[in-house]
């Protein structure tokens, strides 16, 4: 199904908001949440590629009511090897104290799902991730990573075969074959009008859940039916509305 106008105008907006959100940001007007040891759940959020700390995630970070968990930003560049940025975030957990040491939720978007689901097959902090969700994430590659080539992140999101499929994603191949603790709930979440991630490519990982929503890439973040189920998953709370779980 192609984009009608509302779908293209609700997308554009939501990327406008996503523009808006960073600015806030990057103007200390949001300062970033210290970490609160009297806060029981934890939530790791890892930003997709051109994105930076929990400003894309703003909107989900209202959705928490006030001490149910708290919502901590990861260190990662978008620049960075994929491998790189998992390892970092590794040690962001290790070195949290605590009940900290146990993520509730580790969510990524776009390609902060595929850093999120390597730390998430990672031995030694595999055994501490309760729930992964990835949202919008290429699980396939995309085609837009031709855009940023130059970047290590950016070739590590190429199509799993490219140059004319003379060459594979290596990235991407190993997190197909990497395994997950058994105690971790696997959810991919994906946009049916995404045009960046196509939903054959985000439809690829494996997971103990898959997700589709109406949405766009961008719009994906700022969704009221995708944030009612990441936090009923974090949470472990009842859904309240039908989703449709593949």
């Amino acid at each position: 199904m192609g984009y009608v106008q509302s779908d293209f105008i609700r997308e554009a907006g939501c990327a406008a908001l996503n523009i808006v959100d960073h600015t806030i940001q990057a103007l200390g007007y949001d300062q970033e949440r210290r970490q609160n040891p009297s806060v029981s759940r934890r939530i790791i959020v890892i930003p997709g590629y051109l994105q930076k700390g929990n400003a894309s995630y703003r909107s989900l970070q209202e959705k928490f009511r006030g001490g149910e968990a708290d919502i901590i930003a990861s260190n990662t560049r978008y620049q960075d090897d994929l491998n790189y940025s998992a390892q970092q975030v590794i040690d962001q957990i290790v070195g949290m104290n605590g009940n900290g040491e146990v993520i509730d939720g580790l969510i990524g978007h776009s390609m902060g799902g595929l850093i999120a689901t390597k730390v998430a097959q990672t031995p030694g902090i595999r055994e501490r991730i309760r729930n992964l969700i990835c949202l919008a994430t290429p699980f396939g590659g995309t085609p837009v990573a031709y855009l940023g080539i130059l970047r290590a992140s950016a070739r590590q999101m190429l199509p799993r075969k490219y140059a004319f499929g003379l060459l594979t994603n290596r990235f991407l191949e190993e997190l197909e074959r990497g395994e997950y603790d058994p105690g971790t709930r696997v959810i991919h979440i994906y946009g049916t009008e995404d045009r960046i991630v196509p939903v054959k490519s985000a439809m690829s990982g494996r997971a103990n859940e898959k997700v589709e929503f109406p949405l766009g890439h961008f719009s994906m973040l700022y969704d009221d039916c995708v944030h009612q189920l990441v936090r009923e998953r974090v949470l472990g709370v009842q859904a309240k509305s039908p989703l449709t779980i593949l």
